[in-house]
């Protein structure tokens, strides 16, 4: 059984009228774009994440077959950097901008 929500607009189109509550219709526009650009972020630092494991993951496995990186453990120390750089921005996303964001952000 699939839930339906329903969406009623007064006139000037200012309201919107969702799930028996009245949303102002700004307001909720604005907070699906943030909804939708902190997906988007998200999606890109994690997918760094998973291309700089996957980097360190073969030189692990496989350190001969790197031949542009004489040494494994400096190509390691930048992937694992790069890891902890996208790692960081995802944290400080949850910290700061994952609230209400009528709130100014903090």
């Amino acid at each position: 059984m699939s839930l339906k929500t329903s969406y009623f607009y007064d006139m000037d189109k200012k309201w919107i009228k969702m799930d028996k509550k009245w949303i102002n219709y700004e307001t909720e526009k604005k907070m699906n774009i943030r909804e939708k650009l902190m997906s988007a972020f998200r999606s890109h630092a994690q997918g760094h994440i998973d291309k700089h494991v996957a980097n360190v993951e073969v030189y692990l496995h496989n350190p001969a077959g790197v031949g542009e990186h004489p040494d494994i453990m400096e190509a390691i120390e930048q992937e694992m950097e790069e890891v902890a750089k996208y790692h960081d921005m995802l944290e400080m996303l949850d910290k700061y901008f994952v609230d209400d964001p009528t709130n100014g952000n903090r």
